[in-house]
């Protein structure tokens, strides 16, 4: 299966990479250009299926979000966020490496919430994986992310879920 939209879409992008700019002036416009024109393609991979490829191009747009802006942008984490979701339909070890950068960014500006919405993600794939132990660890770092931004009931909704995992893991040792 090929999307020759977003091909041409990607291709378009690296054209507008390989720009050279004098003295570095339009560096900036570039990067931007390039971003937009990578996040046009990874909607259409996306649109034809295609999650992986899909993924990689909103990875390369938050790259270049980055780099036009000289810093962790919103543009740069949407695109972080999407390439995630991307990876979550083919790949969750590409999925929760990605979030882990999102989440690292939130937490690097201080936006605890979103960086406990997102681990909380991640500690649900894990657990939809069967990843209990992981789970776990990943249900808890969500309730301190949300217990530090002064979230009490979300805090609490993610220690409830780690208390019912020890309770139906001790549950399953006790039958055995």
């Amino acid at each position: 299966m090929s999307c020759p939209q977003g091909d041409e879409k990607k291709a378009a992008a690296e054209k507008e990479l390989a720009k050279t700019s004098i003295f570095g002036w339009g560096k900036q416009q570039k990067h931007e250009d390039a971003a937009e024109l990578y996040k046009a393609a990874a909607n259409s991979y996306k649109l034809s299926d295609l999650y992986t490829e899909s993924a990689k191009c909103y990875l390369l747009s938050a790259e270049n979000h980055k780099i036009a802006d000289g810093n962790v942008s919103t543009d740069y984490l949407n695109m972080t966020i999407e390439a995630a979701n991307c990876y979550k339909r083919v790949d969750i070890a590409m999925a929760i490496q990605t979030f882990a950068i999102a989440i690292q960014a939130y937490k690097n500006s201080a936006r605890l919430s979103q960086a406990g919405r997102y681990q909380k993600e991640v500690a649900e794939i894990l657990e939809a994986d069967h990843n209990t132990i992981a789970a776990m660890g990943a249900w808890d770092v969500a309730a301190d992310l949300y217990s530090k931004d002064n979230k009490k009931s979300q805090a609490k909704e993610c220690y409830l879920k780690v208390a019912a995992m020890v309770s139906t893991a001790a549950c399953a040792s006790a039958a055995i």
